[in-house]
């Protein structure tokens, strides 16, 4: 007879005992990658640590970013009604704030520096500084209407890093752009401490290369030249006055096989809305430029002034060729003017300020 007891199976505990081996052998490699994974990451915490201390805690080659902290002091110390100008190097170079500010009576704050800095930023950083009645001059050389508003991570880090509180400017974008170029920024500045070591160490070799008077290289004029101690009160570049620059000037962006990038006008015109909105005047001068670079892309750039000015929202008291220039009145590029060139052009910049000064100054 059979019996209705339940029959039991000898062979499933045992593969229970399998199964519970494998799973331990499991929980065990995981575990294990797990901790891997841990280690890994926390070394690459600590390599990036080091890498940051590098950038952050020794000093800077050239001291140039740090003209923003005494343009930014310079403009909040104004006890008058203002002009703040912001853009790029063509500003720093080119423009007589002085000259500016006899003209209008108004204080003048030159706030260009770099145009790889970005668009974006710019006008990011100087809209909490601004105050009813100011009047905002843009001027942005012709290369940044055809490359990234975003900036470079390189000159937004050395600038933030210069002024802290700029970090707070930038978006997801531009902190993703500058974290990846800190192992760069640290490797040329360790290169950089090396070879001050190298030269120290040949000090007789070094004096006699100096008393042979071998020509400066173009790099080496224009870093002897975009230093902290050549920027006056206002934010005027002036220590490439009277300095000889024996070399072809350096070229712009293809603007023509570039084209207008998508963004770019969409934010100054959110930009001046904005301000409009806080009783900010706007307004658009644009970048002295030299001849033969205009006449090269005079179609590209007709077509910047005509998305500019369409709407109605920015106005660009003067078109693009009415700060086209010859050579001779230029310094090292297309868009940095000599003494004599940044004094014409801010004769007319002067000139066709008149109705945005009136109208900045009637707001109630």
């Amino acid at each position: 007879m059979m019996s209705d007891a339940p029959t039991t199976d000898n062979r499933r505990p045992k593969r229970s005992a399998a199964s519970r081996e494998s799973s331990a052998i499991s929980a065990e490699a995981s575990a294990s990658a797990a901790g891997l994974l841990v280690r890994l990451l926390a070394l690459a915490v600590v390599v990036f640590g080091v890498l940051a201390g590098l950038v952050f805690v020794v000093p800077d080659g050239n001291d140039y970013p740090l003209a923003t902290l005494g343009k930014h002091a310079w403009l909040a110390n104004a006890d008058r009604e203002r002009i703040v100008l912001v853009g790029g190097s063509n500003l720093a170079y080119g423009v007589v704030s002085k000259q500016l500010e006899q003209a209008t009576g108004r204080h003048v704050s030159n706030m260009g520096m770099n145009g790889y800095l970005g668009v974006r930023f710019m006008l990011e950083e100087i809209k909490p500084a601004l105050r009813e009645r100011d009047l905002v001059v843009i001027a942005l050389e012709y290369d940044s209407f055809v490359k990234t508003v975003e900036g470079h991570g390189k000159d937004l880090l050395m600038i933030a890093k210069t002024r802290p509180v700029a970090f707070g400017h930038l978006n997801l974008s531009q902190w993703l752009d500058v974290l990846s170029v800190i192992p760069y920024a640290a490797q040329k500045k360790a290169l950089r401490l090396v070879g001050d070591y190298y030269k120290s160490l040949k000090p007789t070799a070094h004096a006699h290369e100096q008393a042979a008077e071998v020509p400066r290289s173009s790099t080496e004029i224009v870093a002897s030249v975009e230093t902290l101690g050549g920027f006056n009160r206002h934010g005027d570049l002036e220590s490439h006055l009277g300095v000889d620059f024996p070399y072809e000037r350096e070229e712009g962006l293809d603007l023509t096989s570039l084209g207008i990038d998508p963004e770019i006008i969409g934010l100054l015109h959110a930009f001046a809305r904005e301000m409009n909105a806080r009783r900010v005047p706007v307004v658009i001068s644009y970048s002295p430029v030299m001849r033969s670079f205009y006449e090269k892309h005079a179609e590209i750039i007709a077509e910047i002034h005509r998305r500019i000015t369409e709407g109605g929202v920015l106005a660009a008291p003067l078109p693009p060729e009415a700060f086209v220039f010859d050579e001779e009145l230029f310094f090292d590029t297309v868009y940095h003017l000599n003494r004599v060139g940044r004094v014409r052009r801010t004769r007319k910049l002067v000139g066709s300020l008149g109705p945005f000064l009136d109208r900045a100054a009637a707001l109630p």
